[in-house]
């Protein structure tokens, strides 16, 4: 019988790999944070502030379970348009998939119409209902677009792993102060006169977050970013297709 229950499988297994990430994430911020570090050079007269950017090997990997996890979450979309398809009586075809478009145009219509063969009419306007072409021009700032685009991205290029300082600045000089700057393997040196050194005030709230982005997409998620998308289509997307389903083993949330 047709239900929910294997696109709730899917999102179970979307669950656990978020939460694998969201527990690497953690530990990778705890030991990432930028390295701050001063010395007071006696002979050259100057006060010298180093930051060092503190690499991290599981970067590369936490980007990679994040692309396991959204692969997850956007197979559980297909999952439902599969079983709505099995409602006709029939086996869906091959075209049978959650159609995602970011323009309303008879492209767009014809394709949501091959991906929906055999869906009944009312749960396709529901499909329309949450295409990314419903926000206009915003339709990059949909979350099903985000997802998406990020699935076709870790489809052929890996994710790459990004850090973001959550402080506009790491410190900063209270005060009119010559300030000399040099490129180090791994990060920067600032020197100023020793004399000035007191008009330094470094920021407590110096936070590290960590992201997924692409440049050639221009697309950037952070973490929080991510458990919005799973929350979007756990609690909203798809419990908005349970009613096609009374009286199955369907199961949501």
């Amino acid at each position: 019988m047709p239900s929910l229950f294997d696109p709730d499988l899917k999102r179970q297994w979307a669950k656990f790999r978020l939460d694998e990430f969201l527990k690497e994430v953690e530990a990778i911020q705890k030991t990432s944070k930028p390295k701050i570090t001063t010395e007071e050079d006696v002979e050259s007269n100057k006060f010298k502030v180093r930051i060092q950017e503190m690499y991290d090997e599981r970067f590369l990997q936490t980007a990679l379970r994040a692309g396991d996890f959204i692969a997850n979450l956007r197979a559980v979309l297909d999952h439902i348009v599969w079983q709505l398809a099995l409602l006709g009586g029939g086996l869906p075809n091959k075209n049978i998939c959650f159609p995602i478009c970011e323009e309303d145009n008879s492209k767009s219509q014809e394709y949501i119409k091959r991906s929906t063969t055999g869906v009944p009419d009312k749960a396709v306007e529901m499909i329309k209902y949450f295409q990314p072409y419903k926000a206009g021009n915003d339709f990059r700032s949909t979350r099903l677009w985000k997802l998406n685009k990020l699935w076709n991205i870790d489809k052929h290029r890996h994710l790459t792993p990004h850090r973001i300082t959550s402080a506009e600045w790491q410190f900063k000089i209270n005060g009119g102060t010559m300030v000399e700057s040099r490129l180090l393997e791994d990060g920067v040196e600032y020197a100023i006169p020793l004399l000035d050194k007191e008009k330094i005030e470094f920021n407590s709230h110096n936070e590290i977050e960590f992201a997924v982005c692409d440049e050639t997409e221009k697309i950037q998620l952070t973490v929080t970013n991510l458990v919005e998308m799973y929350e979007y289509v756990s609690d909203v997307v798809m419990p908005a297709f349970a009613e096609f389903f009374t009286g199955s083993d369907s199961v949501v949330g």
